[in-house]
């Protein structure tokens, strides 16, 4: 007797809906946080001030090195794994981010990722290619935005990181 090869889709259509109301309500949750609210809670203590040395171990509570370690699993897997293939229509985006040389090492994984290194303002900066697989509604891209942001509040410590997300390619369809 012959089976439906369709007959699991809609659960699989319910279960793909869910992964991604799960994986929207991590980001907006790792969204929420900035430099204020994790020292107000607690997560940062007593850091040096913006601009200044790498934020370490002995700066953040047990929470804050939890969300430091997910937000950082979170942007190895966005900018380093490959793409699922149930992801749906993607674009290849170039990431472009330029970091201190002396604070490069806290985003060496993406060396493993890097399309392109190099350096400016006479060596002082590297500069990080990336491509990552971005999807038409952008939330690939605001994942690894707020996780950027959550990495530079609690170990790089830069007022501000610099990333340019480019589209090389053409959008996916709707």
């Amino acid at each position: 007797m012959a089976t439906d090869p369709t007959a699991g889709e809609p659960a699989r259509r319910a279960a793909g809906r869910s992964d991604r109301a799960a994986g929207d309500g991590r980001v907006t949750r790792l969204a929420s946080w900035n430099r204020a609210r994790l020292e107000a809670e607690g997560l940062l203590l007593d850091p040096p001030p913006r601009g200044g040395p790498l934020i370490g171990p002995a700066h953040r509570s047990p929470a804050g090195e939890e969300l430091l370690r997910e937000a950082r699993d979170l942007l190895r897997a966005l900018l380093c794994d490959e793409p699922p293939t149930a992801a749906g229509p993607h674009r290849v985006t170039t990431l472009t981010l330029t970091l201190p040389r002396d604070k490069a090492h806290t985003l060496a994984f993406l060396l493993r990722a890097a399309t392109g290194i190099g350096t400016v303002g006479g060596a002082a900066h590297l500069l990080f290619r990336v491509e990552y697989a971005e999807v038409a509604d952008h939330s690939v891209g605001r994942a690894v935005t707020a996780c950027l942001r959550l990495v530079n509040d609690l170990e790089v410590n830069e007022p501000e990181l610099y990333g340019r997300a480019e589209n090389a390619g053409e959008d996916p369809p709707a």
